[in-house]
């Protein structure tokens, strides 16, 4: 009887080891030699065919109360070299500023007139914004940030994609508006604004698309 079993055991294990060691035709086999392919973007100068420029910010002290709209580039090209953005420039339109949502959930038409007032942008003055790419290291774009006359040096990451003949930028940059002599609302400068207060940092969510 032991040894009855002990063949019985034998043969499961061998059949065990058969189908395991089998290969299944029905699945997906891996290719130990195969190696991943990098991913190339085209070099060479780049011309904005198109843009979407999402810009928000928020009351520091009430919680979800977040401003939006967009804002249009009206100009630029970037160098890309070795699938990186090593040199440009856009211009933004300033005139193009506008609200899709508030906080409170109206009077986008009067935060547009605010924002393009002197308390804000001063786009009677000041109709043009200018981004200057000086370099990209490491995801990092570097370069230079020009919002009413004045110029501060900026970093933020970006995502380079080429799609066809074209080639996506996407990121987020986000700015201390304090910096270019935006001060209204900002606890830096006013006292006494209870819940008023804005917050100094916006965002302006981007995607650029260049062709060739």
């Amino acid at each position: 009887m032991k040894t009855f079993s002990i063949i019985i055991l034998v043969i499961v294990v061998a059949v065990l080891a058969f189908f395991g060691l089998r290969k299944d035709e029905n699945l997906p086999q891996v290719n130990e030699n195969a190696t991943s392919t990098p991913i190339v973007i085209t070099d060479g100068t780049y011309t904005v065919s198109s843009s979407t420029i999402v810009w928000s910010g928020k009351k520091t002290l009430i919680s979800g109360y977040v401003d939006s709209g967009m804002v249009e580039v009206k100009s630029g090209s970037f160098t890309v070299a070795g699938g990186a953005v090593t040199s440009g420039a856009m211009v933004v339109d300033m005139n193009t500023i506008a609200v899709s949502g508030t906080g409170r959930g109206s009077g986008e038409s009067q935060l547009e007139k605010h924002l393009k007032s002197k308390d804000f942008f001063d786009v009677a003055v000041f109709p043009e914004s200018r981004l200057v790419i000086n370099g990209m290291e490491e995801g990092m774009v570097n370069g230079d940030l020009t919002i009413k006359g004045i110029t501060k040096p900026v970093q933020f990451p970006v995502m380079v994609e080429e799609e066809g003949n074209a080639v996506k930028v996407t990121g987020v940059l986000t700015v201390d508006r304090t910096v270019y002599d935006v001060r209204f609302g900002s606890s830096k400068f006013f006292d006494d604004l209870a819940d008023n207060v804005i917050d100094d940092m916006f965002a302006l969510e981007f995607e650029i698309v260049g062709t060739r």
